[in-house]
């Protein structure tokens, strides 16, 4: 089933009897999302019909933007078109930066991660 669809492996193991057990999601950057990585048992060839066979599925995954220096409301925006969530937002001292810019974010620009996941940003207070 390794390096089948999810939905494919799934119908070919129902076809040959088995039971389709446990699906795990996993980020590897080795596959394509929904792309079956693992199985266990590693193979059915000669299994018993009923027999339960788990798979291990390439998670999806989004790209998080870079925000730094970019103003609170573009930041935002751009965390909710990449599919990700605007998490804890706190300011501090941004010597140069106008205020509400964005100084820091808690993931880095360009990492992979499952959509939905939070963003932290610290922006730049009022004052400097």
């Amino acid at each position: 089933m390794v390096g089948q669809p999810e939905e494919e492996a799934r119908r070919q193991l129902e076809r040959q009897g088995f039971i389709v057990g446990v699906i795990c999601r996993e980020i590897t950057g080795q596959a394509q999302p929904g792309t079956v990585i693992r199985q266990s048992p590693e193979t059915v060839a000669g299994g018993a019909a009923g027999a339960r066979v788990d798979l291990v599925v390439e998670e999806e995954t989004v790209a998080v933007p870079g925000l730094e220096g970019r103003p609170r409301a573009e930041a935002e925006r751009m965390l909710t078109a990449a599919r990700l969530r605007v998490g804890r937002v706190t300011e501090e001292a941004g010597g140069q930066q106008r205020p509400g810019v964005v100084l820091r974010q808690s993931r880095r620009a360009g990492e992979r991660v499952r959509p939905g996941t939070e963003v932290d940003l610290v922006l730049a207070a009022p004052g400097g």
